[in-house]
């Protein structure tokens, strides 16, 4: 018996994969490194996005795309209580 290929296959959108770190600190908190160091280490490491979090208030304007002649990643704060 011939089957068909499945339609369904052929009409899904491709797949883009984000690789992505969800929970960093500086060293505003308990970790190291400021938000560009953070940044330019997860180009090198091939990141496209970095969750830094932290336990304190305040860093309104942090979130934004880092450029560096190696590529870019989005650098993105999150309180946490």
């Amino acid at each position: 018996m011939n089957r068909k290929p499945s339609t369904k296959a052929a009409k899904r959108a491709p797949v883009n994969e984000i690789v992505l770190n969800l929970h960093m600190h500086t060293s505003y908190s308990d970790g190291t490194g400021s938000h560009r160091e953070i940044a330019e280490a997860a180009i090198k490491s091939g990141l496209d996005v970095v969750l830094v979090t932290t336990t304190m208030s305040g860093f309104q304007g942090v979130d934004r795309y880092v450029q560096t002649a190696r590529g870019r990643v989005l650098v993105l704060t999150a309180r946490r209580s």
